[in-house]
């Protein structure tokens, strides 16, 4: 399965506003066996990001940045495991981990890094995509993709769990990922939820310079 990428070429002239233009000539990119299945065809890496998928086998991707060299990977987050189960992520509740294919500048490399993440996500799915949407169910969390120190690595921010029922999502904590796995930098304490409300981060015990970083989002208990 090949990728066809153009060539982007820049070009400066002094004096004048900088432009960009694509060249008519373009490169063939291999990339590892895997992605879609659909009816029992694999489709390859069809795109540059792959949609979760209960088929069986069939992988959920994205080309993410991973070691901050500034050139997108591959990354496969999980696979379906048939029927009506839904994706999950490889190692899901034990030994989760992503499977990152490296970008060599010419090419996505077929040697793949098992790419260890926390036990977290979905209750039931892990981290089984690079950005997990809000979920009411109890302890599933919401969780994106961010680089939060400037390092040009990408830092796993798991922003709330759901508290079951219809209570909606609390705040919960901050993962960093660091070369060839992720890091837990803090354990800033949960939000706690009552009918009458939250106990305000400001009053937990969380270190000053992570307090600083999620106070700019106003976080509080969503519904």
């Amino acid at each position: 399965m090949l990728f066809k990428f153009f060539t982007l070429l820049l070009l400066y002239s002094l004096g004048s506003s900088a432009f960009a233009q694509f060249t008519t000539n373009s490169s063939s990119w291999s990339t590892p066996i895997g992605g879609y299945l659909s009816s029992g065809v694999n489709l390859g890496y069809y795109q540059t990001s792959g949609s979760p998928s209960s088929t069986l086998n069939s992988e959920t991707w994205e080309m993410i940045d991973m070691n901050g060299d500034q050139k997108p990977d591959l990354v496969v987050t999980s696979a379906g495991v048939g029927g009506s189960g839904g994706p999950v992520q490889f190692g899901a509740g034990t030994n989760p981990f992503w499977k990152v294919y490296l970008n060599t500048g010419s090419g996505i490399s077929t040697s793949v890094i098992n790419w260890t993440t926390p036990i977290g996500g979905t209750v039931s799915s892990g981290y089984y995509r690079a950005f997990g949407p809000p979920s009411s169910t109890l302890n599933s969390e919401t969780w994106s993709l961010t680089d939060m120190n400037g390092d040009h690595q990408p830092d796993l921010v798991v922003t709330s769990a759901g508290v079951g029922g219809s209570g909606g999502r609390c705040n919960l904590e901050l993962e960093q990922i660091h070369i060839g796995k992720f890091i837990s930098i803090t354990a800033v304490a949960s939000l706690l939820q009552s009918s009458t409300g939250i106990l305000p981060l400001a009053d937990q015990q969380v270190p000053e310079i992570v307090w600083d970083i999620i106070r700019q989002s106003e976080i509080r208990a969503q519904h």
